[in-house]
């Protein structure tokens, strides 16, 4: 604010009540309104096989958010899908029920580049499997509704694929779509381990050994310190 001299009020006067107004301001600051959150910026890193996935909780997001998700293979032939779930979907049976729909399309000779589109807007409030540069997905999702949200990262259904991959989740950030990101020191997306199956205590694999193919491998999930190991096996006479 600029004084002029030429004012009918008192020079005195006016620094008093610039005074007043700079009290004011102090014992009584105005309060955001509600609505969209701060910017935050969180980067991750995770490994998923061509028939798991990793389920992740964005928790509190506001309307008026924006929200910002990219991921990017980053070993293996990782090639990503992401997807945010609708609230009612339970992702536990939804495993099974892509891959069955998957089997159908194939054996009946659909396409499978039109069967994914169609599964994944059924069961998704937003999805991407192609960010056009190279082995990466991106979304960009404008929060309809205050509340909890649910990001699934996972190999694409029509190629399976596996490997490490980084993760960038931003609010109100524009540049998580380019990548160039850093972090601002807020968890946006914790991992469900439960529901991503990492605590799995029990698990049996089958598979066949030949001439042909004298041996195999399987990637384990990563162990807590305190979690004991105890591989087995067992031969299975053919009949």
């Amino acid at each position: 604010m600029r004084f002029s001299r030429s004012s009918s009020q008192p020079f005195s006067h006016r620094i008093l009540n610039a005074l007043t107004v700079l009290v004011l301001v102090v014992l009584f600051p105005v309060k955001p309104l509600s609505g969209a959150s701060q910017r935050a910026v969180q980067v991750t890193t995770g490994h998923v096989d061509s028939d798991t996935g990793h389920v992740y909780n964005l928790a509190g997001l506001k309307r008026g958010d924006t929200l910002f998700v990219r991921v990017r293979g980053t070993s293996g032939n990782f090639d990503p899908l992401i997807f945010l779930l609708r609230p009612e979907v339970d992702f536990d049976p939804l495993r099974q029920a892509f891959l069955t729909e998957v089997e159908k399309a194939r054996a009946s000779g659909r396409d499978l580049l039109s069967i994914v589109p169609e599964l994944l807007d059924r069961v998704s409030l937003a999805w991407n499997d192609d960010d056009s540069s190279g082995y990466a997905a991106a979304i960009r999702f404008p929060v309809p509704a205050d509340g909890d949200y649910r990001l699934i990262v996972r190999s694409t259904l029509a190629n399976p694929t596996f490997g490490s991959y980084s993760l960038v989740v931003g609010l109100n950030a524009l540049e998580v779509q380019t990548g160039q990101v850093k972090e601002t020191g807020r968890r946006l997306a914790i991992l469900d381990r439960k529901a991503s199956r990492l605590d799995l205590t029990v698990q049996e694999v089958q598979g066949a050994l030949s001439v042909e193919k004298p041996s195999t491998f399987y990637r384990l999930n990563p162990f807590r310190p305190t979690t004991p190991f105890m591989p087995g096996w067992k031969r299975r006479r053919e009949t």
